[in-house]
């Protein structure tokens, strides 16, 4: 049985500093303005962002009114806004790594998934962009993959190594290359704040992928980008999203 619905979520929450007129209520308030998405969800979990919605609410009557994209992000980008809600912050790095031996791997998933939350609540209303959930990438799109990949091998004649190796790069790739774009943002957003931290694409390709080989490299890759992420959050809880 397939359980399937849809979601709202609020995300890029402030409040805008400039007190304005209500004209429903007729108090000087400062307003607060939110972005809502609505999501696809299975078995409750959101996967497939389909709307975004976007509105301004006075505080003390609730009346809201509705805002354009451009108009939204035009408020934000006037650095007169407070994050409303703040990012949580996931575990130390070196915990991150004991979390993921000891789950045999699905924490990883779990703190990719938050990392990338963030990520898109902090670098989005400057690169546009917005990192695709990654169960739905690494597990969905992956077994669609294999699969088309499967039925064509099933059609030619290659010897069973070669095709257990094409079968695994096949069901590896959306996985690397969601990492290979969340490092991106991170190291872009690292740079654009100004935060003293090495951090970037070289590591994902350093340490996750040619690393794998010595095994260690990827926990080495968990450390970097977990705590890359810890010092984005804590600058944008501070000093918001246009600091």
């Amino acid at each position: 049985m397939i359980i399937y619905g849809w979601k709202d979520t609020i995300s890029d929450n402030y409040i805008v500093t400039d007190a304005r007129l209500c004209a429903h209520c007729n108090n000087v308030v400062q307003w607060q303005i939110f972005k809502v998405i609505a999501w696809f969800t299975l078995f409750f979990v959101p996967l497939i962002p389909y709307n975004a919605r976007y509105s301004c609410v006075c505080p003390v009557c609730n009346n809201s009114y509705h805002l354009t994209r451009e108009r939204f992000f035009e408020i934000c980008r006037q650095g007169n806004t407070i994050p409303l809600t703040r990012l949580g912050i996931h575990h130390k790095p070196s915990q991150c790594i004991l979390f993921t031996l000891i789950s045999i791997g699905i924490y990883f998933f779990f703190l990719m998934h938050n990392i990338a939350k963030n990520i898109n609540t902090i670098a989005g209303p400057h690169d546009g962009k917005q990192t695709m959930n990654i169960f739905l990438c690494s597990w969905l799109i992956a077994y669609v993959i294999r699969f088309v990949v499967s039925q064509v091998l099933f059609m030619t004649d290659i010897n069973h190594a070669l095709n257990t190796f094409i079968l695994v790069l096949a069901f590896m790739m959306p996985l690397l290359v969601w990492l290979y774009k969340l490092s991106c943002r991170v190291g872009n957003e690292l740079k654009r704040r100004g935060i003293d931290y090495s951090f970037d694409v070289k590591d994902f390709w350093l340490y996750f992928v040619l690393g794998t080989f010595v095994l260690i490299g990827p926990f080495v890759f968990i450390y970097k980008v977990a705590n890359a992420s810890i010092k984005l959050a804590e600058h944008y809880n501070q000093n918001g999203v246009y600091a």
